[in-house]
């Protein structure tokens, strides 16, 4: 596999990939593949990064109508004189064609610090996008490239065919006027026609972090510090202006060791600008909306300092293939879709899986994802001895986070109920790594309640105004519970931080 290095570099670096880190192909969905790569240094001179020039919402070939219903089995004319797009899933080996550099998404270069060593690593991942999603899937890894806790974006690209159109399905695709059920096919009981062909653009995002899973952290703090860095890269979306919508144990990873990175920075022209909204119908509301943020603002800030300078990432969060511009969010079409991967999911969001109604994916959500994150971590953790500890009570236990909705509801009464972390019993049977950790999963657990019902409060004040008095009430209150649940959480890593530090 060839990667660019940089503006102007037209013969790119020869990289091997290491290992395939996830290839989740499918029938339908993005397919993606990760990479894990490694390539040659140099010692060159860094170039200075240069402006995107490839719109991600470029037009696409489209197939053409044929006379009948056999046109699927048609190619465009001028197909043949085409060299086609070479897409080996060999397990050591994936090529495809990379366009010029000019059409690169460039946030870094790839000749990052590498020490002594004379190769450095990289993530490389495969998507295939939907079209109405490729803006934000695109957008984000780019506007928080150099975010604390998110993956230190290198680029994106979408590759192209030689006569530049991109890697996309649409050319396979009916277009206005044919009919849809000759196109689709009916796999298992999926038998129903969609009201409108799916069509997916491939896209490329090569990053410099190179997590592990928190399965593999060393002590309790090494993953609970990371699930909070990880938060802070989150955080730094929302600030951004995106909602990530699923958190999962694949999508906050550690770095062993911890890597030098920017601050975590609070301050950004979105939440100026969320803030800033014309006055609600009572103004005091809009500035008591401004003391709360600032004052969760400044106690997350607070308690970030009393831990310890922020000098050093420990862990970040990835993969925004779920992810939601926020701006346009909270009146739009997309509160009819559920996001997320089930084992990770709110209580709330598996309990309205298949309810026809709306619901809105808010930031409760995700920060109950990132409690069942570490909780799963916790739980699987490797890290000490290499090997998972095998009490009976800790795999009935597994058994149960990966269950059904009421199992894994029963799992979480446990944390919060009968097992106490200064409990003898608790560390022989669950072991040790999961028995420190509860002294943090339990208050957690917990402080859901409150965090929940407040939200309901807001959600009911919602339900009284119109749409623009809502999304102005709504962005604002996602910006104040984000900061909020943050913050509880890094108050309950400074609390404990004695407990969760030192060898198991």
């Amino acid at each position: 596999m060839s990667l660019l290095r940089h503006e102007g570099d037209r013969d790119g670096v020869v990289s091997r990939v290491v290992k395939v880190m996830c290839d989740s192909l499918c029938v339908q969905g993005r397919a993606s593949r990760a990479l894990l790569v490694d390539y040659l240094t140099s010692k060159g001179k860094k170039p200075e990064p240069c402006a995107p020039a490839l719109d991600p919402t470029v037009q696409m070939q489209k197939r053409q109508a044929g006379p009948g219903p056999k046109a699927e089995a048609q190619t465009k004319q001028g197909d043949q004189d085409a060299p086609p797009i070479e897409l080996a899933h060999g397990p050591r080996y994936y090529s495809v064609e990379c366009p010029s550099p000019s059409t690169l998404l460039w946030s870094s270069d790839l000749e990052s610090d590498t020490g002594k060593s004379d190769r450095a690593y990289a993530m490389v991942k495969h998507s295939w996008y939907e079209e109405k999603h490729q803006r934000v899937e695109t957008d984000l890894p780019a506007q928080c490239k150099d975010d604390f806790g998110t993956p230190d974006h290198h680029y994106s690209f979408c590759p192209t065919n030689a006569r530049g159109e991109p890697v996309s399905t649409a050319r396979f695709l009916p277009v206005e006027g044919e009919p849809l059920e000759e196109f689709h096919w009916k796999i298992g009981n999926d038998s129903q026609v969609p009201s409108h062909p799916q069509s997916r653009t491939l896209w490329i995002h090569v990053t410099k972090f190179v997590g592990r899973s928190l399965v593999h952290s060393k002590t309790p703090w090494d993953l609970h510090i990371a699930i909070g860095h990880g938060m802070l890269g989150w955080l730094s979306m929302m600030l951004k202006g995106f909602l990530h919508r699923d958190i999962s144990i694949g999508n906050v990873l550690i770095l062993d060791p911890p890597m030098t990175t920017k601050p975590f920075e609070s301050e950004t022209p979105v939440v100026e600008q969320l803030m800033a909204q014309p006055p609600l119908e009572d103004d005091d509301q809009r500035r008591a909306h401004e003391d709360e943020l600032a004052r969760h603002a400044e106690l997350l800030a607070q308690t970030i300092k009393e831990i310890g300078p922020l000098d050093k990432c420990h862990g970040f969060i990835l993969d925004g293939d779920m992810a939601v511009r926020l701006e346009g969010y909270f009146t739009s079409r997309e509160t009819e879709t559920r996001s997320g991967t089930y084992e990770f999911m709110s209580a709330n969001l598996l309990h309205n899986l298949w309810s026809p109604k709306r619901y809105l994916h808010s930031p409760i959500d995700d920060l109950e994802s990132f409690y069942y994150t570490a909780q799963w971590a916790a739980a699987f953790n490797d890290g000490a001895s290499g090997e998972k500890y095998d009490g009976n009570k800790i795999q009935r236990f597994r058994k149960l986070i990966t269950g059904s909705a009421n199992e894994r509801y029963r799992a979480r009464g446990m944390v919060r109920g009968d097992l106490r972390p200064t409990s003898v019993t608790v560390a022989e049977e669950y072991g040790p790594f999961f028995a420190r950790s509860l002294v943090i999963l339990r208050p957690w657990n917990t402080s859901f309640d409150t965090l929940g019902a407040d939200w309901r409060d807001v959600m009911d004040q919602v339900r009284a105004l119109d749409d623009g008095e809502k999304e102005k009430h709504l962005a604002r209150n996602f910006l104040i519970f984000a900061y909020r649940g943050v913050k509880e959480y890094f108050q309950l890593l400074h609390q404990h931080r004695t407990s969760l530090q030192g060898a198991i």
